[in-house]
């Protein structure tokens, strides 16, 4: 009963092309919230026994521990919502003051559309796209950056060797080398760039930038004639812009071709 509510849940989100569902704890009950793009709406009141199992349910099924519900905890899984259908899930749980555990469940659309641009943008795109350098894209979560990078490498490089480095990896693809983060062992984005250049790929698809150490990894694989393309969230980039010309400019690296790519809300 309590899996059926789960695959419902999940069901219903696809259905609206939701990008995350929220389970928070309130006084007496529990509610559920669904991401639609900027908005966050109200889907309904659960009573809190029966979110209390269907949160174990998620937790079990992402490989977290069941039995701990106050530390904050990460998981993933590709969970079947129907016969013929699954969907790749990140799950972030943490509880509160009181014991009561909130969920977070991120859904990751592997390819499911490309994305369409009105005029020449598309083109435009593709032909500002060079063999080599660092192109770093930004934009509101669920905006298409992962989708557009995936998207740039099929059609302007089909063929090429192409590894990508994720946490985690959201758009499956069977013809690319695809790592996924673990840092219990050792498998942090430093220690995956350097390993994937030991791999001479053409292209490097790279996840978030989260901290120096990253950025500088990544500026590294751009120069050794790698094409790398890099997400980064807007947050960051007025700190990630200002080490990174303090990087390129004590080191003496001006030949570094760096691009910006900016989605809009």
């Amino acid at each position: 009963m309590i899996q059926e509510k789960a695959k419902q849940l999940i069901r219903d989100a696809v259905e609206k092309n939701a990008q995350d569902i929220y389970i928070i704890p309130k006084a007496e009950n529990y509610e559920i919230y669904q991401r639609i793009g900027e908005k966050r709406q109200f889907i309904q009141e659960v009573a809190t026994d029966e979110m209390t199992s269907l949160i174990s349910h998620f937790k079990f099924v992402a490989g977290m521990n069941v039995g701990e519900k106050r530390r904050s905890q990460l998981g993933s899984c590709d969970y079947a919502f129907a016969d013929d259908e699954e969907i790749s899930l990140r799950l972030s749980s943490v509880g509160d003051y009181r014991g009561r555990e909130s969920l977070v469940i991120r859904l990751l659309y592997s390819g499911r559309h490309d994305l369409q641009y009105w005029f020449d943008g598309m083109r435009n795109i593709l032909e500002a796209i060079d063999s080599r350098g660092l192109y770093l894209f930004s934009g509101p979560v669920g905006s298409g950056k992962t989708t557009l990078m995936y998207q740039l490498v099929r059609e302007k490089f089909p063929g090429k060797q192409v590894i990508t480095i994720e946490d985690p990896v959201e758009i499956k693809q069977d013809n690319m080398l695809q790592l996924q983060l673990n840092d219990e062992i050792g498998m942090t984005y430093d220690n995956l760039i350097k390993l994937s250049l030991r791999h001479r790929p053409d292209i490097l698809i790279i996840g978030e930038i989260r901290d120096s150490e990253t950025a500088r990894a990544v500026i590294r694989a751009s120069l050794t004639g790698v094409l790398v393309f890099q997400l980064f969230m807007r947050r960051v980039y007025l700190a990630f812009m200002l080490d990174y010309w303090n990087w390129v400019l004590v080191g003496r690296n001006l030949k570094i071709a760096c691009a910006l790519l900016f989605i809009n809300d």
